[in-house]
């Protein structure tokens, strides 16, 4: 698939075409890096080179920055996992606000402009819809962040025309450049020439873990705590949401990475900051972690962009206290659910025996609410909840989707979960018919 607008995969310039071809006798890692920073320096060329944005994307543009600070500094602390993510995150941002700037004559003619757009971008897209096909020798991280990556192309596609008929046109063609960008991600993941050096990790459905998970965070959804921390919350349920659906396709590494993400969350919303004496014995853990699954004889690239996460958080001049509880959740809780998952089938036994309860949860679909706040405002919205990894208080799940103003449904059992852009190319993809109501739990 090709989705020419966006930066990956353009034709790259005559010095960075020979730079690649001398990456072939590189190590994994190192090759990684390398790519990673000839990416980084086009990205931000073409920021260099964009006249100022529309004003009400001002955020936008200063978010993707921060993006590149972050992956910048992720590469010259070798942390190539993290780097990869976090430039995922600048592409996505940089495409929407493109979108906006290059389509500004489609805008001015409202809806009728938007549609055609939308249906063209719909055609290239509609077979991504459960189809990651990142290359099976790849380090499972990267396989897991291509198949997030594709997860999310179709219903950020599917809110760019919710977002242009309800709200402004310019908000869809920012989602509309944004499902471009997700999807252009995965197919560069998928283009990475990047053998795995190490045996394959045996990687399994997370389905029980899940169950348990979302079961707890049920349980946990009570006032006070559901009103003050509701936006935590939303942001663990699409997590949640996210490795249901991987794992149901059958796509394991990103369902664990999702999964992984949303134990963490979940974490986090009771660890207390750890003190002096603490913060000491957070970081000696970092780094015992990081030589443990470094020199392991299997693949734990997965376990490692965690704990790349942590070790960028507390390596800040003043990590904050959220840092530290972000750090102290991946050494307490992420790390050793890692490998409880990856444990042997006999243990994997035992654990079947001892499951006795599920919960089943609706899903539940949102579209946005007219707003009567400024555009600027709504952009603004958006920027803060497209976070870096390396800010503690931002989730792996963390793309596209302001959440202070949905109106959402639950569909009837007999409603197909499946999105209507996969179904058919043409018309408003968001499925069957909703019964409006506003949200009063997390979506």
């Amino acid at each position: 698939m090709s989705l020419g607008t966006s930066g990956f995969g353009r034709p790259g310039e005559a010095m960075e075409a020979l730079a690649l071809l001398l990456l072939a006798g590189l190590p994994a890692a190192d090759k990684l890096g390398a790519t990673l920073e000839s990416e980084t320096a086009r990205i931000q060329r073409e920021l260099r080179a964009m006249s100022d944005p529309d004003p009400d994307l001002k955020d936008s543009k200063d978010l993707i920055e921060s993006f590149i600070s972050h992956t910048s500094d992720a590469l010259k602390a070798r942390r190539y996992y993290l780097g990869l993510e976090e430039l995922s995150r600048a592409r996505v941002v940089l495409d929407g606000v493109q979108a906006v700037r290059d389509n500004q004559q489609a805008i001015e003619k409202g809806m009728p402009g938007f549609e055609g757009e939308w249906a063209k971008t719909a055609v290239a897209l509609k077979d991504l819809n459960g189809n990651p096909a990142p290359p099976a020798d790849v380090p499972a991280v990267v396989a897991a962040l291509a198949q997030s990556a594709q997860s999310k192309a179709i219903p950020v596609l599917d809110a760019a025309h919710a977002y242009a008929a309800e709200s402004d046109t310019r908000f869809g063609f920012y989602y509309l450049g944004s499902a471009k960008g997700a999807a252009a991600f995965a197919d560069f993941c998928s283009s990475l020439k990047l053998a795995r050096e190490r045996s394959p990790a045996p990687l399994r459905s997370v389905s029980p873990e899940l169950e348990q998970l979302q079961e707890k965070v049920v349980n946990a959804f009570r006032p006070p705590r559901s009103i003050k921390q509701h936006s935590e919350f939303i942001r663990l349920n699409g997590a949640l949401k996210l490795a249901r659906e991987l794992d149901a396709a059958k796509h394991y590494e990103g369902a664990l990475y999702h999964y992984l993400d949303a134990v963490q969350q979940y974490a986090a919303l009771e660890m207390k900051a750890p003190g002096a004496a603490q913060r000491a014995r957070v970081r000696k853990q970092l780094a015992a972690l990081h030589d443990r699954l470094h020199g392991s004889d299997r693949d734990e690239s997965i376990a490692e962009l965690f704990v790349e996460c942590a070790a960028a958080q507390v390596g800040a001049k003043q990590p904050a206290a959220t840092a530290w509880k972000g750090a102290r959740a991946i050494v307490d809780v992420v790390v050793p659910a890692y490998f409880e998952v990856l444990k042997g089938p006999a243990e994997l036994e035992e654990n079947v025996r001892a499951q006795t309860t599920v919960t089943l949860i609706r899903s539940q679909v949102c579209w946005p609410r007219k707003s009567s706040r400024g555009t600027r405002a709504r952009f603004a919205t958006f920027a803060r909840t497209t976070g870096s990894r390396s800010s503690p208080s931002v989730s792996a799940s963390s793309t596209t989707l302001p959440s202070s103003s949905m109106t959402c449904w639950s569909p009837s059992p007999g409603t197909s979960g499946i999105s209507a852009t996969a179904k058919k190319a043409g018309g408003t993809a968001r499925g069957a018919t909703p019964r409006a109501r506003t949200s009063s739990r997390p979506t």
